[in-house]
């Protein structure tokens, strides 16, 4: 992971940064599924910080825009394990299943933010947040030979969509 920060104004700073990750993984054994699989990505993050101009210069004011790409890898459980078979197998209560294939997901998003820190100890933040992902994981069940299993599989794309409003302050201003 490399990053660097630059202030390109007094007020205003940019964040660059780039991580490599990567995922390999071969299984073989009685109890497994064979399998070989390998993953690299190259994620960049890229993030731009504006103070805002202050009427009072007790408070600050910033607005944060970032795109980032995110890497979100399978355990291990779930790309390597043994198929323990449960005595009590029903669909409600189906065995684990390893899956070696399991891509990891990869999202693209899009964030934005204002900050403010008053003098009178009263802080909040508003952020939004659209995600891109693909190769979504979701848990699947299926049937094999009357046994039912639960596995970890790529469900394709998805898109995640948030907004959140958080506060500091003291509870003095409220008693």
């Amino acid at each position: 992971f490399v990053q660097d920060d630059w202030r390109f104004q007094k007020n205003s700073s940019v964040s660059l940064g780039l991580r490599w990750e990567a995922v390999r993984v071969e299984t073989e054994g009685n109890q497994l599924l064979p399998g070989q699989f390998s993953a690299n990505v190259w994620s960049p993050i890229v993030q731009t910080l504006w103070q805002l101009p202050q009427l009072n210069p007790d408070n600050t004011d910033r607005i944060r825009i970032g795109v980032a790409r995110s890497y979100n890898a399978p355990t291990n459980f779930q790309l390597v394990n043994p198929g323990f078979k449960l005595v009590n197998n029903s669909i409600e209560n189906p065995n684990d299943l390893a899956n070696p294939s399991l891509k990891p997901e990869l999202a693209w998003s899009l964030e934005a933010a204002y900050e403010h820190n008053g003098a009178d100890k009263w802080n909040y933040n508003v952020r939004s947040v659209f995600r891109k992902i693909e190769d979504l994981h979701r848990q699947d069940i299926i049937n094999i030979d009357g046994d039912w299993w639960k596995q970890y599989v790529n469900a394709g794309h998805a898109i995640s969509k948030s907004i959140s409003i958080d506060t500091q302050f003291p509870l003095k201003r409220l008693i």
